[in-house]
């Protein structure tokens, strides 16, 4: 056992105190959601639905999308996820992966128009496969981005609405006092 000498002690307990004060641990926090997360290097099959053998130049076109995607070459991995859903339309792990891309560009390029796709790929996986905490997870994210999109467009337009009036009075403002100015 290990004693602890008097100004130790007295280190120790504020120490202690200090710790406990602090807010978590970074490592201990649950970390943000990112497209790349939980991507395999290689393509694994989960589903019993994808157990039927993909050719080798499916399963190359899915683990090239699968990979751009990891490194975060989102517009070249959502050109090799339709090519391939193309050919095989029921994959989950396509239409998940085709999900995640579609919320990232949606979101740094502010395209409602790609959050509703993804949403549709999103309902699509969960309806396939069915329990997926993380898909949830997803669509989820994509209903509240579609949401927050919906309010600051609708508050864009109505914005421009009222610029609108404000510039049509202001030019009938502009002509009364044209007229009265000139007497006409």
């Amino acid at each position: 056992m290990v004693t602890i000498a008097p100004m130790n002690r007295m280190s120790a307990i504020l120490a202690l105190a200090v710790v406990l004060s602090c807010p978590a641990q970074p490592a201990l926090a649950r970390t943000p959601w990112s497209p790349q997360a939980d991507l395999p290097s290689r393509l694994t099959i989960h589903s019993s639905r994808e157990l039927k053998k993909l050719s080798p130049a499916h399963g190359a076109m899915l683990n090239e999308a699968l990979g751009n995607l990891k490194i975060g070459r989102y517009k070249k991995a959502l050109a090799l996820l339709d090519d391939f859903l193309e050919l095989r339309p029921n994959c989950s792990r396509a239409l998940k992966a085709r999900a995640r891309v579609l919320l990232t560009l949606g979101y740094l390029y502010w395209t409602r128009a790609l959050v509703r796709q993804a949403i549709t790929d999103a309902e699509t996986f969960l309806w396939q496969e069915g329990l997926d905490v993380e898909m949830r997870d997803l669509l989820a994210l994509c209903r509240q981005l579609d949401k927050r999109m919906k309010r600051i467009e609708s508050a864009r337009a109505a914005r421009k609405r009222k610029g609108q009036r404000t510039k049509q009075r202001t030019r009938k403002r502009a002509r009364k006092r044209t007229r009265k100015h000139t007497g006409t």
